[in-house]
């Protein structure tokens, strides 16, 4: 019996190869199309006990064929979404992580940047370094500050502590505050 079979099988290949080829091209393409019409032969082999060779039989290949290339057309439909999905996430995802785009990123870097600019102002002398940030951190300009300066001096001569008041004074003078150094001239005139 399974020699007839295998006669009968190869002669339904032969027979309808060519044109279920033809058939599932059109449907799948070519790249698909031969592993479809394999695929449905192999499975004719494997059921060869349950399967009665007939009129029916051209049908059932056909329909084999059809149904074979509607499961490649859903699996690429479902791999191309997948793979487009994934793409998504691989674009999110380097979006996410580019540098210059990426405020995490910024504030770590910002964080960073920020220690060492703290770090390095309190490197400086005491007075620099309340010009600076005055001048920096605080956006004051320089007349602000030596005005401040001139201010705070004003107010150490007045409570008794000369040697802050004097040293307010100069620094205001330096930031531009000419009539600091004349009070200082005064005062230090007086002094003696």
């Amino acid at each position: 019996m399974e020699d007839e079979f295998d006669i009968v099988y190869r002669q339904l290949f032969r027979k309808y190869y060519a044109n279920l080829l033809f058939y599932a091209t059109r449907m799948v393409g070519e790249e698909d199309a031969e592993d479809v019409v394999q695929e449905v032969f192999v499975e004719l082999w494997h059921r060869k006990d349950s399967v009665t060779v007939g009129e029916q039989i051209q049908a059932f290949l056909y329909r084999a064929v059809y149904t074979r290339a509607l499961n490649v057309l859903k699996h690429r439909d479902i791999k191309n979404s997948y793979e487009a999905a994934m793409q998504e996430v691989y674009n999110k995802r380097a979006l996410f992580y580019q540098p210059d785009d990426n405020d995490v990123l910024k504030r770590i870097e910002d964080r960073e940047l920020r220690k060492h600019i703290i770090s390095a102002i309190d490197e400086l002398p005491e007075k620099c370094k309340l010009v600076f940030k005055l001048s920096y951190l605080h956006n004051m300009k320089n007349k602000d500050i030596a005005e401040a300066y001139f201010n705070r001096g004003l107010t150490h001569i007045f409570l008794g502590n000369n040697r802050q008041g004097i040293s307010d004074l100069s620094k205001a003078g330096e930031l531009g505050i000419v009539s600091a150094y004349n009070i200082i001239k005064r005062f230090t005139n007086t002094q003696q």
